[in-house]
């Protein structure tokens, strides 16, 4: 047979196999870390506060039809690749887990990892709130533009209640969540 003939194609093809399954497998992986870590219900929370998605179903099975392919032409590349991926995500974890956080991070992100209803209000309020426990500035401009990008793509966000639900975690000033209150309510009655 020819393929005896050519051993880097013969190389190249069971490669291209192996990525395949490796691909499958890596999937099944990374699904399975994500329920382990509560990832899987953070991405859900995180997803109720980011633009959606308009792409089609068709474009959405078209663009990981092409990962798919993709990863399998690169054969043993792309399992290197995946493998390494992994160890970098186990490596996360790992870290996640002996790392030390301050016990007021550890409250915030606790309710994002393991509480899939919240509402999107409390969602970007604790998400607020964990930004600037961790180092963000307090920027009323920001966040007043953001609570309005997510109002525009959810109209039955309430920015109101939102900014009591940041106010009441106490990661901000009242008076600047006043300030950031009265200007959404221009901004509303406008």
């Amino acid at each position: 047979m020819w393929l005896d003939d050519h051993q880097y194609v013969q190389i190249y093809l069971v490669g291209c196999l192996v990525a395949f399954f490796f691909y499958l497998f890596r999937v099944a992986f990374l699904s399975s870390l994500g329920w382990i870590t509560k990832a899987n219900i953070a991405r859900k929370n995180l997803d109720k506060i980011k633009t959606p998605d308009t792409s089609s179903f068709t474009d959405k099975i078209m663009t990981y039809g092409l990962i798919i392919l993709l990863d399998v032409a690169l054969s043993w590349i792309s399992v290197v690749m995946g493998l390494w991926q992994m160890f970098v995500l186990l490596f996360g974890v790992v870290r996640d887990i002996f790392s030390s956080a301050p016990e007021e991070i550890k409250l915030l992100r606790f309710p994002l990892k393991n509480n899939q209803d919240l509402s999107r209000e409390a969602v970007w309020a604790y998400v607020v709130a964990l930004n600037l426990k961790t180092g963000t500035e307090w920027n009323e401009g920001r966040f007043r533009n953001e609570l309005n990008e997510i109002a525009e793509d959810y109209p039955s966000f309430d920015r109101i209640s939102a900014i009591k639900i940041l106010e009441g975690l106490k990661a901000v000033d009242p008076d600047s969540t006043k300030w950031l209150a009265d200007r959404v309510n221009i901004i509303i009655d406008n």
